[in-house]
C-alpha cells in the first residue's frame, strides 16, 4: 500500500481552515434561520435585495483584503526607504529628494490598477541594495563600475555623474545585478548541450548515477528544482537547477524562485509527510514545496555528520505533481547509501543537473523491490 493514503487526492493545506462562521460573522444555525425567513419573503424585489446583500459583502471582502495587502507591502517598503535615507553613505552619494514622491506615485497606481507588480518590483529593488557598499562583494557598486561593460552598467555610470538621482540609480543598479549574477553564479553541468539519454549515459559513465538509471518521463510542466548544500567555505548555499543543464547559486538577483527549506517556520507551518520529506508554502512566490532532506549528506565530501542537503520540487496548482508524489514515496524509503547517491549530485555546483536528479528519483520510484520496503 502507498505510504501516503489517497495520494492522488492530496492537496496542500497551508491556508487556515475555514471558520465555522460564515463570511458575515454569523453561526451556521443563525444563517439557517435567516435563510428560512428569506424564503417567506414575497416578490422579486425582496429576492434581489437578498442577492445584492451577498454580492455587496463579497465585494467589500475583496476590497478589504486588497487594502490590507497594500498597506502591508507599503509599510514594509516605507521601512526600507527610511533605513536607506538614514544611511550616510546613500545621503552623501545620491540625491534622495524624489524617493518619497516615487513611492506615493507607485502606491496610487497600485490602488488605481488593483495590481501590485510595480510596487513589488520596487520592494525587491530596495532589498537588492544591501550589497551596494559591501566590500568584496561581486554585487558592490564599486566592483560593478570597475568590471561591468554592459549597456546597463554604462547607463548606471552616467546616472552617477554628480549626485545622481537615487530613484534612477536604484533601478539601473538592480537591473545590472542580473548581469553580474549571470557572470558569477550560473554554471553549466557536464551534460550541457546533451539530450536526456546522453545526459544519463554521461552521468552513469562518470559514476555520478547508479547503473540502471533510465531517462525520466516527468512532464514539462514540472518546475525547476530548488536545492541546498553545504559549501567548503562554510555555510549553506541555495541553488536553482534549471531544465537546460544550468544551475544558479542563490543570489539577491534571482526573482520568483522558491527555497528548498522553510525559511519562516515561525509563520509558515511545515508538514512532515515521512521521516525525510516535508511540505510547506513558500509565501514569497506562492509555491507549494515538497522537500527531501538528505541527512549526513556531506560525509563523502569530508564534512562531519550532521551536514544536511535539501532537494525540493514545487508547484503553484495546489495539487501534488507526479514528481512531488514520487519524491514523497522515495524519501520515505531511502537508506544511507541511497541518500549518498543523491548527495553526490549536489556536492559541487558544477555537477548539479536537473535531468540527472529527476531520473534518480524516478529510478527508485519505479523499482518494485525498493517500493516494497516499509516507510520509515
Amino acid at each position: 500500500m502507498s505510504s501516503v493514503a489517497g495520494i492522488n487526492e492530496i492537496k496542500f493545506q497551508h491556508t487556515k481552515s475555514v471558520d465555522s462562521k460564515t463570511s458575515f460573522g454569523k453561526s451556521p444555525q443563525a444563517e439557517e434561520k435567516k435563510n428560512s425567513a428569506n424564503k417567506i419573503l414575497i416578490g422579486t424585489g425582496a429576492a434581489l435585495a437578498v442577492t445584492g446583500t451577498v454580492i455587496g459583502g463579497i465585494m467589500y471582502a475583496k476590497k478589504a483584503k486588497f487594502t490590507k495587502a497594500l498597506d502591508k507591502i507599503t509599510d514594509s517598503l516605507q521601512h526600507r526607504i527610511k533605513v536607506k535615507k538614514g544611511d550616510e553613505r546613500y545621503a552623501e552619494r545620491f540625491d534622495m529628494s524624489k524617493v518619497d514622491e516615487e513611492l506615493t506615485s507607485v502606491v496610487a497606481n497600485a490602488k488605481k490598477t488593483k495590481n501590485f507588480d510595480e510596487l513589488n518590483k520596487m520592494y525587491r529593488e530596495y532589498g537588492m541594495l544591501d550589497c551596494m557598499f559591501r566590500d568584496g562583494s561581486n554585487f558592490s557598486l564599486a566592483r560593478i563600475l570597475k568590471e561591468s561593460n554592459t549597456e546597463t552598467a554604462q547607463a548606471l555610470k552616467k546616472a552617477l555623474e554628480g549626485k545622481g538621482d537615487f530613484t534612477e540609480v536604484r533601478r539601473l543598479y538592480a537591473a545590472e545585478l542580473k548581469n553580474v549574477h549571470q557572470r558569477y553564479n550560473i554554471k553549466h553541468s557536464p551534460a550541457d548541450g546533451k539530450n536526456l539519454q546522453e545526459t544519463i549515459d554521461l552521468y552513469t559513465e562518470k559514476g555520478m548515477l547508479p547503473e540502471g538509471v533510465k531517462p525520466h518521463t516527468y512532464g514539462a510542466d514540472e518546475m525547476d528544482l530548488a536545492v541546498t548544500n553545504y559549501t567548503s567555505g562554510g555555510g549553506y548555499t541555495d541553488y536553482m537547477l534549471r531544465k537546460n543543464h544550468l544551475s544558479e547559486s542563490g543570489s539577491i538577483a534571482i526573482e520568483n524562485d522558491f527555497c528548498s527549506y522553510n525559511i519562516a517556520p515561525d509563520r509558515i507551518k511545515s508538514k512532515w509527510l515521512n521521516n525525510l520529506v516535508s511540505s510547506f508554502k513558500d509565501s514569497e512566490t506562492g509555491t507549494d514545496v515538497v522537500s527531501l532532506r538528505l541527512p549526513d549528506a556531506g560525509v563523502d565530501k569530508g564534512f562531519s555528520k550532521g551536514i544536511t542537503y535539501q532537494i525540493a520540487a514545487g508547484n503553484k496548482s495546489g495539487k501534488l505533481t507526479p514528481l512531488q508524489k514520487d519524491l514523497i514515496e522515495v524519501g520515505g524509503r531511502l537508506n544511507e547509501d541511497e541518500v549518498r547517491a543523491f548527495a553526490k549530485l549536489l556536492d559541487y555546483q558544477e555537477n548539479m543537473d536537473y535531468d540527472a536528479i529527476l531520473s534518480l528519483i524516478q529510478h527508485y520510484a519505479k523499482d518494485a523491490e525498493f517500493m516494497a520496503r516499509p516507510v520509515k
